[in-house]
């Protein structure tokens, strides 16, 4: 049985001969900005191996765009999804160490993973390398960019309360959050008579506060005609065709 076991381990440490590590270069990751991995493979067998290796992310590949893998769906080449890196037939003689670089941008903020690196030799031996984990930080640059995953939450230097980032943060400071509702947030309560046109309120509902169209006056919450107004605007029409009229008969 010990026998058994022995050659059973020795044939494990035959197939475990090459060593797979993988590293982030950058120890601060900024979303949307390139960061950059390294991945070393290290040949401790016998003889020379040639391996394809495969490698899981996500996110926007900058370097080397000719190693993106496509797959093929009604004859058209899409991305894969999540994309992933291919090298093919990668000569590492015995005790040879081969390194691999890629780039790439992170879009999306938070805490990210990149799987670990796929290993394959001529012989058929898999093996994997570590994985990474990293936070992704906002690029604070004071704009907003709810496509990048930013919130008042995760990243309230560029969304501060009130902003259009796809939460509701319900936070009493005077903005009415785009993301609430009068519910959720007590700034999203209409108050007509405030003399501020708040969310919700227009002309037909509150036009104390929105006022009203050329030509209407707000008289108890509604907008009416104003004959005055007219008039008003009609003397200085009438005085100068008067006049025009005395102009040609002199």
């Amino acid at each position: 049985m010990l026998r058994i076991f022995i050659l059973f381990l020795l044939i494990g440490l035959s197939f475990s001969c090459i060593s797979v590590y993988k590293e982030l270069k950058q120890s601060k990751v900024i979303v949307n900005e390139p960061i950059e991995v390294n991945i070393k493979i290290k040949n401790l067998c016998e003889d020379k191996r040639i391996v394809n290796v495969t490698e899981f992310f996500i996110g926007e590949v900058i370097f080397p765009r000719e190693n993106v893998v496509y797959v093929e769906i009604s004859k058209e080449k899409i991305l894969a999804i999540p994309p992933f890196l291919f090298w093919k037939n990668i000569e590492i003689k015995n005790n040879e160490e081969k390194n691999i670089t890629y780039i790439f941008k992170p879009l999306q903020i938070g805490f990210n993973t990149i799987q670990p690196t796929k290993v394959i030799d001529n012989n058929g031996n898999v093996y994997y390398s570590n994985d990474i984990s990293f936070f992704v930080d906002c690029n604070h640059n004071k704009v907003c960019e709810k496509n990048f995953g930013e919130n008042y939450y995760d990243c309230p230097d560029d969304c501060p309360s009130g902003s259009y980032d796809g939460m509701c943060d319900g936070i009493k400071d005077g903005k009415c959050d785009p993301d609430c509702g009068e519910d959720s947030d007590i700034d999203c309560k209409r108050i007509c008579g405030n003399k501020v046109c708040e969310k919700g309120e227009n002309q037909e509902n509150c036009c104390i506060d929105c006022g009203c169209q050329f030509g209407f006056e707000c008289k108890d919450n509604e907008c009416k005609f104003s004959p005055l107004f007219y008039f008003v605007f009609l003397i200085p029409v009438i005085f100068l065709f008067i006049l025009k009229i005395k102009r040609k008969i002199s």
